[in-house]
């Protein structure tokens, strides 16, 4: 029955004069009534007090009531069902899912790059999405200044604070950016950054032969992708290890040959005021960590546990988990970069990526063991 109808129906002149209030009679009613206190007269007039009383309080209910139920009623008329009440830890996660999350990947990674395929696929599970940007436009070489000018581009319509993941050079862009736009950013993950890049470029390159031939050329080739030699001059005049005053998180290799570890180490201390040098700026900056994960150049190994790490970092541990709804068949998934979409699982990339990775280390595997017996013969 509705509050309505409740009240109409205690109102009603057949029910209402056979609610008889006898009020107890003690010394605070007797000296209220005075010395008439018990006879009927009085008792009768007691009881139209209480029953004045007893119709506002039911006027009252039936209000309170009558709010309660057309509330009940907003709640439940998209699901049919009152929605149950979300907890401490479902509304924080849903503050975490207001941010947007941007993958900036190493600048030669190929079309179907695994770590960027493993993350989106990682944030679709915690009801996220993962913006990855091309930060090489077609036909063009690769540079700092032009991977931050897109990064710019993109953040600039964005209304709130972004997070950004970044791996080798992608760290380092998404660095270089938080340096110069602390505002903007919120907090960052960084996957073996390329801190003092001017110093590791021989290395990433090949040796010093090939660090002459692209300087003289101007470009050189990494995989699909080109690099303007104006990335290694560009570098040596950015800040080798950026300034960033946001919260940040590394997991670094500690056998990568590439892009030494004690690079990242050197940034991480730097949160502390005693660990900088004489000159570097004193303000207090967020918390920074560091993961060391026992393996060389490239983390594609150890992304299970740092897909863990980060996803405590963004505060979006204990998310509902998703299953995405695709459509492999659709003339929208004609290419497997089209099956690798934010809403995708393309476990068959993955597949044949372990495959060729555990093949790659076997045979590492093998030819370490046989220059091991051949320095044992001789």
């Amino acid at each position: 029955m509705e509050a309505a109808q409740c009240s109409q129906y205690l109102s009603h002149p057949s029910i209402a004069p056979k609610l008889t209030f006898r009020p107890k009679h003690t010394k605070r009613n007797s000296d209220a009534l005075g010395k008439d206190a018990g006879s009927r007269p009085a008792l009768r007039q007691a009881s139209k007090v209480y029953r004045s009383r007893f119709s506002v309080q039911s006027s009252t209910d039936s209000e309170g009531a009558s709010a309660w139920i057309d509330g009940w009623k907003k709640r439940t008329a998209a699901g049919g069902k009152e929605s149950p009440k979300k907890g401490l830890r479902e509304i924080h996660v849903e503050k975490q899912r207001k941010f947007t999350y941007i993958y900036l990947p190493d600048f030669y990674s190929e079309e179907s790059d695994f770590t960027a395929l493993y993350l989106k696929d990682t944030f679709e599970s915690v009801g996220c999405t993962l913006l990855v940007p091309v930060l090489v436009p077609p036909g063009e070489s690769f540079t700092l200044s032009s991977a931050l000018e897109e990064l710019t581009s993109l953040v600039a319509g964005e209304e709130q604070q972004v997070r950004l993941i970044g791996s080798r050079i992608g760290a380092l862009i998404a660095a270089l950016y938080a340096e110069r736009q602390p505002e903007k950013v919120h907090s960052l993950f960084l996957l073996e950054p390329a801190f003092n890049l001017a110093s590791t470029a021989e290395a990433m390159v090949g040796g010093s032969e090939a660090m002459q031939q692209w300087q003289t050329n101007g470009t050189a080739t990494f995989g699909q992708n080109t690099a303007s030699y104006q990335m290694v001059e560009e570098a040596a005049a950015y800040s080798a290890y950026p300034f960033v005053r946001c919260p940040a998180y590394v997991v670094h290799g500690t056998m990568d040959d590439i892009f030494p570890i004690d690079n990242a180490l050197k940034w991480v201390r730097a949160a502390s005021v005693n660990m900088r040098k004489t000159g570097d700026p004193t303000d207090e900056v967020g918390e920074r960590r560091l993961l060391e994960v026992q393996c060389g150049s490239g983390l594609e190994g150890a992304l299970g546990m740092a897909r863990a790490k980060m996803i405590d970092w963004f505060g979006l541990r204990g998310a509902a988990k998703e299953t995405p709804q695709i459509d492999l068949e659709g003339e929208n998934y004609t290419t497997l970069r089209d099956q690798a979409l934010p809403h995708s699982h393309n476990w068959e990339v993955y597949d044949r990526y372990v495959e060729n990775f555990e093949a790659q280390q076997k045979e590492k595997k093998d030819m370490d063991d046989k220059t091991t017996d051949k320095e044992g013969a001789s």
